[in-house]
């Protein structure tokens, strides 16, 4: 679908208009004819780009999380403004079902927290666009639990699975049960012990290839430790909890 935002005009100050390709992460309606646009782009990563509305509504509304963005953005005082733009929704999100939306809030939560606005991740952006085309196809959780660990991976938080071990703690602020993945046991740290064959599973997700016909089969037990391991790894090494986790349980 193709979209106008505004007609293209020079701005006083402003740098001339630059071509991005980019994945929607979120959007947001903002106050009057604003919306504010996080993109996760090819050129420089995560970006917040503002939308001007103008009086004729149409394409405005494709622009929703996962879309595929082809646009062009004005660069005035940090801030950055779409001009021109044309867009491929996502058909999991565009006849929403729970579980993907669910999924796919959990997936870009996880990329907002292992990266940095404005420092371009092209790795990260295949890995984005790979996701939301495979959500519209495949299972949304084994999608996010698979991509999850390569993001990850792909981020500079490659997991050891030979050796990170689970352990339970007691947090010294909380004075609650706490756990952590770690590779290399603490005294005062209790190991909880793995399901046995979890270790080359946990390999084979990092290592699987999305562009090959491969075929991963997971037992049910292991798919929820892997998801569970992925969700407290990810806020280990972000130091933030992932919100979107709890919309599992509503």
């Amino acid at each position: 679908m193709k979209g106008k935002a505004m007609r293209k005009t020079s701005w006083y100050g402003s740098k001339p208009a630059r071509r991005y390709d980019g994945v929607i992460l979120t959007s947001r309606k903002g106050a009057g004819a604003m919306k504010t646009l996080k993109i996760f782009t090819k050129q420089e990563g995560p970006l917040t780009v503002f939308v001007r509305q103008g009086r004729s509504k149409k394409g405005f509304g494709a622009l929703m999380a996962l879309g595929e963005l082809t646009f062009e953005a004005i660069e005035q005082n940090g801030a950055h403004t779409l001009t021109e733009y044309s867009c491929r929704n996502n058909r999991a999100l565009s006849h929403l079902t729970w579980e993907a939306y669910v999924y796919a809030q959990i997936f870009i939560e996880m990329v907002l927290a292992l990266t940095i606005e404005g420092q371009a991740e092209p790795e990260i952006y295949q890995l984005l666009v790979l996701y939301g085309r495979a959500i519209e196809v495949k299972d949304p959780r084994i999608v996010t639990i698979i991509m999850g660990w390569q993001l990850l991976a792909v981020a500079g938080f490659y997991p050891d699975t030979d050796r990170l071990g689970l352990y339970q703690y007691i947090d010294e602020e909380t004075g609650e049960n706490a756990y952590g993945l770690i590779d290399a046991p603490r005294p005062e740290w209790q190991e909880i012990p793995l399901p046995e064959g979890l270790r080359p599973m946990w390999q084979q997700v990092l290592q699987y290839r999305w562009d090959q016909e491969q075929t991963i089969h997971f037992k049910a037990s292991q798919l929820s430790w892997l998801e569970k391991l992925l969700y407290l790894y990810t806020e280990q090494c972000s130091e933030r909890p992932l919100k979107s986790v709890a919309l599992l349980q509503s």
